[in-house]
């Protein structure tokens, strides 16, 4: 027993005595790693404490400083009480008067127009003498005259064509054969009595403007019936003439009583003939 305890405790300090060599050169190794990493944090800190400045002292820009100096003027010192020079310029010269002794040129003399003979009026005699033939014969009692008035307008020209009555006429002919047109649209208010009809349709005037394709272009009441309904039905007929309600109305044949209507319309009165009381 002892001698198996002598050979653990001989083990064991051989094992005690080889550990310190290895733990020793452990512990150098993490003492120079650690004196490196200090050495180097300490190196920068150094580095950076004394190099920054300098080299910011190098890249900033040098900024130079100006004042603004007053420069003194050359001259002499004046005393403090002496009033300021005023500059008295030298007086202009004086030329003396001079004649100019030239003999100027002589200029021509002024050209004296010669009157003409003036011509003797014949034609102005000529004219007079013939506009007072033309009165004699005005003032003739024997003179032939023509007493009969033309067939016309008071508000005509001389170079018209158709008379006052015969357009009458012609106007007249074409509104009956509008009206016979529209009556075939006309739908009136089933509510009104013949005799409400007769007398409402007396009262309508509307004036209207054609196109030359047929259609009615505008149209507005000159005369209204008094009666809501019986105006709205004649206001829906004529809309149904209008571009937009597709139909057309017949246009006059007479290019005189065609070319009226397009210039100044037409004003639709005799509304009887279209409900036929």
């Amino acid at each position: 027993m002892n001698y198996s305890n002598n050979q653990i405790d001989g083990g064991t300090r051989s094992l005690g005595r080889a550990r310190p060599a290895g733990e020793r050169k452990m512990q150098v190794i993490g003492f120079l790693t650690t004196f490196a990493l200090h050495a180097t944090i300490v190196g920068g800190i150094i580095y950076g404490a004394y190099a920054t400045p300098e080299e910011d002292a190098v890249d900033a820009p040098v900024m130079m400083e100006f004042q603004n100096v007053e420069l003194l003027a050359l001259g002499e010192k004046k005393p403090p009480n002496q009033l300021p020079r005023v500059a008295n310029p030298a007086p202009p010269e004086v030329k003396e008067k001079s004649v100019n002794l030239a003999k100027p040129a002589e200029e021509p003399p002024p050209k004296v127009e010669e009157k003409q003979p003036e011509a003797k009026p014949q034609k102005q005699e000529s004219r007079r003498n013939k506009l007072l033939d033309d009165l004699q014969e005005l003032n003739n009692p024997n003179r032939p005259t023509n007493d009969e008035v033309p067939e016309g307008s008071a508000d005509g020209v001389a170079s018209g064509t158709v008379s006052d009555a015969a357009m009458a006429n012609m106007m007249n002919t074409y509104q009956v054969r509008l009206l016979e047109a529209l009556g075939k649209y006309w739908r009136v208010p089933s509510t009104l009595t013949h005799e409400e009809i007769n007398a409402l349709a007396g009262k309508v005037a509307v004036y209207v403007r054609l196109s030359e394709g047929g259609h009615i272009v505008s149209f507005r009441f000159t005369t209204k019936s008094d009666n809501a309904q019986f105006d709205a039905s004649i206001e829906r007929l004529l809309r149904r003439f209008e571009v937009s309600g597709g139909r057309k109305l017949p246009m006059p044949e007479a290019p005189e009583v065609r070319d009226a209507v397009l210039r100044q319309g037409l004003n639709l009165r005799n509304w009887k003939a279209v409900t036929g009381k």
